[in-house]
């Protein structure tokens, strides 16, 4: 029987159990991504491994947010390998803190192709794990048709981000004029300016615990911070859609895949996620009830049945 951290008593083990857990088995460093820029991995060795599993965190996120996932990761035997994405944390950054800048999706997808070719040693066999802007990379690797993972598993993944204001095809348009202009490493204008305050009422977590674990060490700890995305990095969001779901692309992934879709989430679209899983070979589409776009931050009600089955996904 897993037994996950509870609320009322997270804090407490976090400190005195999870730290001391993960710090006995972690391994930081820096390879080289695409274009030969500098990407902080982290690598947890599992006692006695039974596979690797690879994790791509989400737009604005770091490798540190994803600690207690690597900590049931390892009790399940799984080692994992994660690294910042270019533009994230301790990676190599072409803009600073007060923007989330990438010239082209592509250079994700070929940043995780070196990741692959870094860690291909590691103890297979070897599954994925990603979130929302995570999601669509993985997505986009995937549909290249190799077959190195065996199972993956996309959480709230940005097969589209939801449309607000201007269509698609304007916010495209407009993101491509400013960078036609100069400007694609700027902030979208309609975007709120960075701010390193941040509210648990209006994140996409559910558990303030969780929330607040994170929140405290990026205040504590100099360059985890990431502000709204540029002109360059909107434009390629809002393109992803056509990439993923283009004729042909969702029909090439070899791998085994598990969609979970945030109920209530206010990021990323849920229709384009259900036409992904039904175009892809081997896929379960599974909707979480009650979640936030953060289904790895929820409350305990949504979070257990969710880390239960994809843990047990794993373990087929």
């Amino acid at each position: 029987m897993r037994h996950f951290l509870q609320e009322m008593e997270f804090h407490a083990r976090w400190q005195a159990e999870v730290l001391p857990y993960l710090a006995a088995r972690r391994e930081d460093g820096f390879f080289e991504g695409h274009g030969g820029v500098q990407l902080r991995y982290v690598y947890y060795r599992a006692d006695a491994p039974c596979g690797t599993v690879f994790l791509l965190h989400g737009l604005g996120e770091s490798v540190e947010k994803y600690r207690e996932l690597c900590y049931y990761f390892l009790l399940e035997n799984r080692s994992v390998v994660l690294y910042d994405h270019r533009g994230h944390g301790l990676s190599t950054r072409e803009a600073d803190e007060t923007v989330t800048h990438v010239r082209a999706f592509s250079q994700y997808v070929d940043d995780l192709d070196a990741a692959v070719r870094r860690f291909a040693d590691t103890p297979a066999p070897h599954d994925l794990f990603s979130h929302s802007m995570g999601g669509a990379i993985a997505a986009l690797y995937l549909e290249r048709g190799g077959d190195f993972f065996r199972r993956a598993i996309l959480t709230a993944p940005m097969i589209a981000p939801t449309r607000k204001g201007l269509p698609m095809w304007a916010t495209v348009a407009y993101c491509r004029f400013a960078e036609r202009r100069g400007r694609g490493a700027e902030r979208v204008r309609f975007l709120r300016p960075f701010s390193k305050k941040e509210s648990f009422r209006y994140s996409h977590a559910r558990s303030r615990a969780r929330f607040e674990t994170y929140y405290r060490f990026k205040q504590e700890n100099d360059g985890h911070w990431n502000g709204p995305p540029t002109y360059s990095w909107t434009a390629e969001a809002y393109r992803v859609p056509r990439a993923i779901l283009k004729k042909g692309a969702p029909e090439r992934v070899r791998a085994e895949v598990r969609l979970y879709s945030a109920e209530h989430d206010l990021l990323v679209a849920a229709a384009p996620q259900r036409k992904f899983a039904a175009r892809v070979p081997h896929a379960t589409f599974v909707p979480v009830k009650n979640a936030k776009h953060e289904i790895y931050a929820a409350d305990e009600a949504v979070l257990f049945p969710y880390l239960n089955d994809l843990l047990d996904f794993l373990s087929k």
